[in-house]
């Protein structure tokens, strides 16, 4: 890719990072259904404006129930469950609307299912002369824009047939303005890896077949934990999903990948399939949340959010003598092991381990033959690996700025994932 093309892709990703004011959204929506009239009677104003609101509200909540009444083919292996509860019923929007990309690939899109969380849209592509295992040579859906609507993808799941013929997909994108008529999916492809084509459909959106929210309220909870806390702020439950979001201020968050996996939200005794998380930084000192679960039952009884692990903290002060000749030694201590695969001493000193992927260590440093205390100065090599029992380890090399060997390794503290089985109750409203 040359360095016009690169300009290009980072001065698209700054366009599509630009939002308008929360407030912008309010303002145009006033200006559209507000009457100017001059010296207005206070009393007639307030009764128009009542009136226009009504009107809104019923134009937005009417045929909330109204829905294609037909079923989606060819999706059912990579739906949810709770996707695939509203395909049996019929709940959606029948599209059917197809477009021949310039790669000779069609685009048809089927369907789609709209509510307060999310827009789920259904994707065929088809290509006679068969299909790249490569998706973005092919077609990268990036956003749907249209009025006071700009969603942003959320992820995407395909599974192509076996002649690599056609390839189904479901995407995800943030939540649509019911005042869009028409939404635009804009996407991308690489061609020949060297040029970048961009595109666009258009296709009809009503909003009238937006599914009814089931549940939405407060939580405002909060749950402690070694180096922080986080603030379950509210609960969104609507037929495609259940959204739990809020902001935490937890110190050692990004030390490990595993963030939120071990938040259940547990629904008349069972837990919700975890359908994904996302998180976001701020200046501030509260970052932002989102969990997303499967969809509520048609009867709940009870709703508890249950943090079963999460990142946690403990200084351990453990100090390992070395020989130098480690080989595949392994070090057990109160929340793991840690093997030492080799030791290598060229420029500077390598030090090959591994520990499960739940752990990472912390104040390391070394002792060398001249007793000098050397801190870790960075790892390199970072390699994941899948034991025979399921278990991922992590396996880096960890480099000290010394060209003596080790007498000693010592280990200040761990991050890593500690149970904490902490519960809140969601009170049914």
């Amino acid at each position: 890719m040359n360095s016009m093309e690169q300009k290009l892709i980072e001065e698209k990703k700054k366009l599509t990072n630009i939002t308008a004011p929360p407030e912008l959204e309010q303002r145009l929506t006033k200006a559209l259904y507000t009457k100017q009239v001059k010296f207005f009677p206070f009393k007639k104003w307030f009764l128009l404006s009542a009136a226009i609101i009504l009107f809104i509200f019923i134009t937005y909540q009417s045929s909330t129930f109204a829905y294609y009444g037909k079923k989606l083919l060819g999706f059912d292996t990579i739906m949810t469950q709770s996707l695939k509860d509203l395909n049996e019923d019929g709940f959606g929007q029948s599209i059917e609307q197809a477009h021949m990309l310039q790669n000779g690939t069609e685009l048809t899109i089927n369907g789609l299912v709209s509510d307060e969380n999310r827009l789920v849209v259904y994707v065929t592509l088809t290509n006679e002369n068969g299909l790249s295992n490569e998706l973005s040579s092919i077609f990268n859906p990036q956003e749907i824009t249209g009025f006071f609507t700009n969603a942003k993808i959320g992820g995407s799941v395909f599974e192509i047939n076996d002649a690599n013929t056609k390839m189904t997909g479901i995407l995800n994108f943030d939540p649509v303005s019911a005042f869009s008529k028409k939404l635009k999916l804009q996407y991308y492809y690489w061609k020949n890896d060297t040029e970048i084509i961009e595109g666009a459909v258009t296709f009809p959106y009503n909003h009238k077949e937006a599914l009814q929210t089931k549940m939405k309220q407060s939580i405002n909870k909060k749950i402690k934990v070694d180096k922080g806390t986080v603030n379950f702020k509210t609960i969104t439950a609507t037929p495609t999903q259940t959204v739990i979001e809020g902001t935490f201020n937890v110190e050692n968050y990004d030390r490990l990948s595993h963030g939120f996996d071990g938040v259940e939200l547990i629904v008349n005794g069972q837990p919700l399939p975890l359908e994904g998380y996302s998180s976001s930084s701020s200046f501030g000192k509260n970052n932002a949340f989102s969990i997303e679960y499967g969809g509520l039952p048609k009867d709940v009884d009870s709703l508890e959010i249950h943090m079963k692990n999460f990142i946690g903290y403990k200084e351990i002060n453990k100090s390992i003598s070395l020989t130098g000749k480690e080989e595949n030694r392994v070090i057990s201590f109160e929340n793991g092991e840690l093997t030492i695969n080799n030791i290598q001493l060229n420029d500077e000193l390598n030090i090959r381990i591994s520990t499960s992927d739940s752990i990472l260590l912390d104040k390391v440093r070394i002792i060398n033959e001249e007793q000098k205390k050397i801190p870790l100065k960075t790892t390199i090599n970072q390699q994941l690996t899948k034991t025979n029992d399921e278990t991922i380890l992590n396996m880096r090399t960890l480099v000290f700025k010394t060209k003596s060997m080790p007498l000693e390794l010592h280990i200040g503290g761990l991050h890593y994932m500690k149970e904490y089985n902490k519960k809140i109750d969601i009170p049914l409203e």
